[in-house]
């Protein structure tokens, strides 16, 4: 293999290299970060329903506290 085709390969490499590049950031990228939102979105509603709930349980304990300690 002489310099000229180590040279041609190195540029089909490049050029390789910027195809999958732009690829990626057109096709593979928005698709990926939209997954990871609805991913996260769904998390953090599943958490706020946990944590509305724990309230409202931690609401009933005290209450019930409240009212044995009238008595």
């Amino acid at each position: 293999m002489d310099a000229f085709e180590v040279q041609r390969d190195i540029v089909h490499y490049l050029e390789i290299h910027d195809m999958l590049v732009q690829w990626l950031s057109d096709q593979w990228l928005p698709k990926f970060k939209l997954q990871k939102a609805q991913t996260y979105r769904k998390i953090m509603r599943e958490f706020a329903k946990l944590e509305i709930a724990n309230s409202q349980r931690l609401g009933n304990m005290w209450g019930r506290v409240l009212t044995h300690h009238k008595n």
